[in-house]
């Protein structure tokens, strides 16, 4: 909706159709011209992403983590059920892309099973969360 909101696209298509004015004036609407002001913007620099590939895998993957601000990162993988998987990463990192490979092991050293899980970066105060699939 946000490309929406910068675009005027689906207000420009709906506006477009010729029943809309009349109806529009008919009932006394006016337009809103005034922007919004004051609402911070979520920049690609500012954004704390996390991905895995391959996804889904049979062996091991990457993380790839896009850290907006250096510092402790923690990345986790978690069963459906909300229980502690594993631990990929816990420790500093600086700002930028880094790539971050697991073995698709548990925190024992065993396999995980085949399913979906959910790989969480915490990093500060801010948190991406991301679905992994592993099969056979």
């Amino acid at each position: 909706m946000i490309e929406n909101h910068r675009s005027g696209l689906l207000w420009k298509r709906f506006m477009a159709n010729p029943e809309i004015t009349p109806a529009l004036a008919a009932v006394g609407f006016v337009a809103d011209s005034a922007s919004v002001t004051g609402v911070p913007v979520a920049t690609e620099a500012r954004m704390l992403r996390l991905a895995a590939a391959p996804n889904p895998a049979a062996g091991a993957m990457n993380f790839v983590l896009d850290l907006p601000v250096g510092g402790d990162a923690a990345v986790e993988v978690f069963d459906l059920v909300g229980r502690h998987v594993a631990n990929v990463h816990e420790g500093a990192l600086a700002a930028g892309r880094h790539v971050l490979a697991w073995s698709g092991r548990d925190a024992g050293g065993q396999p995980i099973a085949p399913g979906v899980y959910l790989a969480r970066v915490t990093a500060e105060d801010r948190s991406a969360t991301t679905r992994i699939v592993r099969v056979n």
